[in-house]
């Protein structure tokens, strides 16, 4: 026979040990768009990495925001004339390591990463914050636009605001960059800094 407080405390201690698994999830599903969402999402860029015309070495804090909940991962992005490479890290564990180079997507996922949450994602939000703004508009499909001042860029679908990037510096790669998916409701932080 189990008594009530007995249930409770199973369940409390369940949830304290499955709690590391559900913040890297929700973490990567603020990354990789909220799939219940019937907003369309985003444009797929898939802008070579040669178009940044830069190399980048970057490691990064990321922190999503969805609602009430915030998490954080580590990541390091590097950039070259060939290659963009990412690995995502929450805590010592490895979640997804990817290479793009223009035209396929190489990744290796943890097995308790959903399927959902595709390393394309990744792919675009990374581009839309770094890419030049000619190259992200040569590849917009009809219907969506990019404004962009020195401190923000605005995607727009048929003129509504579905993306907002923010920058702390003129120096784009550097510093904090915040990245709001309005139909998503959704927050994605970079803060970067140069690897040595």
């Amino acid at each position: 026979m189990s008594y009530p407080n007995q249930r409770l405390t199973t369940r409390t201690l369940r949830a304290a040990l499955l709690r590391p698994l559900l913040a890297a999830t929700l973490l990567l599903a603020g990354c990789a768009h909220a799939p219940r969402q019937p907003a369309a999402p985003s444009p797929n860029l898939r802008l070579a990495p040669a178009a940044l015309d830069a190399s980048l070495s970057l490691q990064q804090r990321l922190t999503v925001s969805h609602g009430a909940r915030t998490q954080r991962a580590d990541a390091l992005l590097e950039v070259d004339g060939k290659t963009l490479r990412l690995a995502l890290l929450v805590g010592p564990k490895r979640m997804l390591t990817l290479a793009f180079d223009g035209a396929t997507i190489d990744q290796t996922r943890d097995p308790a990463l959903p399927e959902v949450l595709a390393g394309e994602r990744f792919i675009d939000d990374i581009q839309l914050a770094y890419w030049p703004a000619a190259a992200i508009r040569s590849a917009l499909p009809p219907g969506w636009v990019l404004d962009e001042s020195p401190l923000q860029r605005t995607l727009r679908q048929d003129g509504a605001a579905t993306v907002e990037v923010r920058y702390s510096q003129t120096t784009r790669w550097l510093g904090r960059i915040e990245i709001h998916h309005l139909r998503q409701d959704y927050r994605l932080t970079i803060d970067s800094a140069a690897l040595p």
